[in-house]
């Protein structure tokens, strides 16, 4: 483990995103005018957004590291009829950051949950 990730956390760790962007097109097929949310983690994104019935089909949601963002397979956050996966289930996509994929073993512990912007 890195000094400053033992110093001030998660958000040091250049092994996992600093932070999650979804990014809903407004106008079907145009980048142009987009509706965007930011949150620390990527439960609290997907949970801000089922909370606020936005459609998952609709929306794109990339994981952000510096200068460096790569779009999350549809499958980690949609279930199979294409609604938003429940939050034991969204954990199953920190495999690919070396967890086990469950809330108990969280690489974002330290993180806020919650907050969306």
């Amino acid at each position: 483990m890195k000094l400053y990730e033992r110093l001030f956390g998660s958000k040091y760790n250049e092994d996992i995103p600093y932070t999650y962007h979804a990014k809903y097109q407004v106008i079907e097929g145009s980048d142009e005018l987009t509706k965007d949310w930011f949150g620390d983690t990527f439960c609290s994104v997907c949970n801000h957004l089922r909370d606020n019935d936005v459609q998952p089909a609709s929306v794109t949601i990339y994981e952000c590291y510096a200068g460096n963002d790569v779009e999350m397979p549809q499958d980690s956050y949609t279930d199979d009829n294409g609604g938003w996966l429940l939050q034991d289930s969204l954990c199953h996509a920190h495999i690919r950051y070396g967890s086990e994929g469950s809330y108990k073993d969280c690489k974002f512990g330290d993180r806020d949950k919650c907050k969306v912007i």
